[in-house]
């Protein structure tokens, strides 16, 4: 349950039990003086610039968290403990399991330097600085130092996001008893020695990558197994055929795992029908072969059907896409690479995402994750903006993981006027306006997509054309994104 004051306010309960534990979730989040505070459950983000992935450090804590952003400060108190966190599909709950107290620091000292400190303190303490360089919007370097649960770590990383070209590497030191925090779900498996990941796109529809990994998983007894991971591959387009190859090498525990994947992808009918074959191979399993089968029937409706054959049994899983005005979603199969998971490293994976839309530019989000051993997880997010006289918007985008590429727009009348409620559909995802007439998307690549103004999903009313519209975008560095404008009549 959520409740709005009209003082900006914004509180939440929830409550439940999960294996027969009493399991509840509250927090009150208010602005104050130009500070975002929040008390009770929160999450909290806990990204290096010389990460290897970056976007995937998070974890959730109760107590009071207080954020303040400036255009060149961005300070974040908190205190109180790390949690382990209980998802449910609509429910999330925390249960507070070790006392902490953090202080997150950002400062830009110059328009290409920025300096970073994040201080943890635990039973271990956690103290690690940054120290980054923007050569260019596209070419970043950064230098990172300290302690993880009073284990020394040491990082560098370089960063090349350009339309042809994206080169990300780094090297890093961690013991296997490195931890950013200590949380007995945090399973965010960290780099180790060096990482680096070549993609290169001569065209817009040819693809060629190579990734070299070195990953440290957290095991529930305080330390890590390691796992090496090589990648190659390359896929082209032609419009109504798609072609991919990959093949892997990994080594974990001992176990050295090979792995192949072919597939080809064919667009029949007006896109109506999708139909995508792959087969997969390793020296412990017979040839995977898979078949994805997809039938749009609509343009916010689609069924698929995943069908997979190995070792003389077949197995047929359905699935379906679904975007609306006000709820969307998504229950599809895919295949995945596990190199920590020796025994069985492709592996079929459920993937659940439901959203709803709610009143007040707030939505929620329930999504399906997998960890390093192929195990689901569930995921509860939410965004929201906090209303009230003279109030700032606390939290806008809490995903767990979310990529520093932005696409950014407005859309606006005839006569220049903001339209909360306008339907955007971004590739395979719809987003709404604001109040402001703003729509934002995240993605973890450059790569251009498709941009649609859909007005039979409007929620503003009337009935509504398009007078003007880019028909295609291309994400960009959120320091340097141009916002795109759209505009409606009615």
């Amino acid at each position: 349950m959520t409740l709005y004051m009209p003082s900006g306010a914004q509180y939440s309960f929830s409550g439940g039990t999960v294996n027969g534990q009493v399991v509840y979730g509250f927090s009150a989040a208010f602005a104050w003086r130009s500070m975002g505070i929040t008390l009770g459950d929160s999450q909290i983000m806990f990204p290096l610039p010389t990460d290897f992935d970056q976007g995937d450090y998070g974890f959730y804590a109760r107590g009071a968290k207080v954020q303040k952003k400036t255009k060149r400060q961005d300070l974040t108190v908190f205190g109180g403990a790390v949690s382990t966190q209980y998802f449910l599909p609509g429910f999330m709950g925390l249960k507070p399991t070790t006392p902490a107290a953090l202080i997150f620091y950002k400062l830009a000292l110059t328009n290409k330097w920025i300096f970073e400190s994040h201080e943890v303190f635990e039973s271990r303490q956690t103290a690690i600085q940054s120290l980054s360089y923007a050569f260019s919007p596209t070419l970043k370097a950064a230098l990172s130092g300290g302690i993880g649960s009073n284990s020394p770590y040491a990082a560098a990383g370089l960063n090349l996001d350009s339309k042809r070209v994206i080169f990300h590497g780094n090297y890093a030191t961690a013991s296997a008893r490195f931890r950013r925090i200590e949380s007995p779900l945090y399973v965010v498996s960290e780099s180790d020695h060096a990482n680096a990941r070549l993609e290169i796109s001569p065209f817009d529809n040819f693809h060629l990558t190579a990734e070299h990994t070195n990953l440290l998983a957290p095991l529930d007894h305080g330390t890590s197994t390691a796992a090496k991971e090589n990648t190659v591959g390359g896929s082209e387009s032609l419009g109504w055929l798609s072609l991919s190859t990959d093949a892997f090498w990994s080594t974990s525990q001992g176990v050295h795992t090979t792995g192949r994947n072919y597939s080809a992808g064919l667009r029949l009918f007006s896109n109506w029908l999708n139909v995508n074959q792959s087969v997969s191979t390793t020296p412990a399993l017979h040839n995977l072969y898979s078949t994805v089968i997809v039938e749009n029937l609509r343009p916010e409706l689609s069924l698929s059907e995943f069908i997979t054959h190995s070792n003389g049994t077949t197995s047929l899983n359905i699935g379906g896409h679904y975007v609306g005005s006000h709820f969307s979603a998504s229950v599809g199969w895919n295949e995945q690479f596990l190199p920590f998971n020796t025994k069985a490293p492709f592996q079929k994976v459920l993937s659940v995402q439901v959203s709803f839309r709610l009143p007040h530019d707030n939505s929620v989000q329930v999504q399906t994750m997998t960890d390093s051993m192929g195990h689901a997880r569930y995921a509860l997010m939410g965004t929201n903006d906090i209303y009230g006289e003279k109030s700032t918007s606390v939290g806008r985008s809490q995903e767990l993981s979310f990529g520093k590429f932005l696409i950014r727009g407005r859309v606006v009348d005839e006569q220049g006027q903001p339209v909360e409620g306008a339907a955007i559909r971004l590739g395979q995802n719809l987003v709404f306006t604001d109040r402001d007439g703003e729509f934002l998307m995240r993605m973890k690549k450059p790569r251009q997509i498709s941009l649609e103004v859909v007005p039979a999903e409007f929620t503003a009313p009337g009935a509504w054309r398009v007078v003007k519209a880019p028909s295609a975008v291309v994400p960009q560095l959120e320091a340097g994104v141009q916002p795109i404008e759209v505009q409606i009549a009615k």
